[in-house]
């Protein structure tokens, strides 16, 4: 439905959910949720990831104290939407005591249950070196019925 929603093919042009990251540890000798983690900060390095579904703990992991890896909501939605989607605002903490709204908690939203998210307190964050924050942003607009 996403792909519908933005107006593409879906076969020359898609939209990829990819959900083989864990970042949950099961046990002390688990390294996937070590490996997912850099694999994670390596497409964030690159501009290769677009944006992040993840549990609201693993937000800090991927942000400095003095620069979080996800860019400001402001800047992408309209004062209009973004009061709309202000109960759902999660707000990191910069070390200067800067607080930016940099995910959106999707619990309430038809998408858990559509897209089959095993994730316990699922939050979206656009990434700051995404190549497509329009389409991350019209992702925001979709799940949370913004138009």
């Amino acid at each position: 439905e996403f792909t519908e929603y933005l107006g593409i093919d879906g076969k020359k042009e898609r939209v990829y959910f990819d959900n083989n990251y864990t970042l949950t540890y099961t046990n002390s000798v688990d390294q996937d949720p070590y490996i997912s983690a850099e694999k994670i900060m390596t497409q964030i390095a690159t501009g290769s990831i677009d944006a992040l579904i993840t549990d609201k703990s693993n937000l800090r992991g991927f942000s400095t104290t003095d620069e979080s890896a996800f860019i400001d909501l402001t800047t992408c939605l309209t004062d209009e939407e973004f009061n709309k989607v202000s109960d759902y605002v999660i707000y990191y903490k910069l070390s200067d005591g800067t607080e930016l709204p940099v995910a959106l908690d999707l619990t309430a939203t038809k998408l858990v249950k559509d897209m089959g998210l095993s994730v316990k307190n699922p939050c979206f964050a656009i990434v700051r070196s995404s190549t497509h924050i329009d389409n991350a942003t019209a992702f925001i607009r979709y799940a949370f019925d913004l138009d």
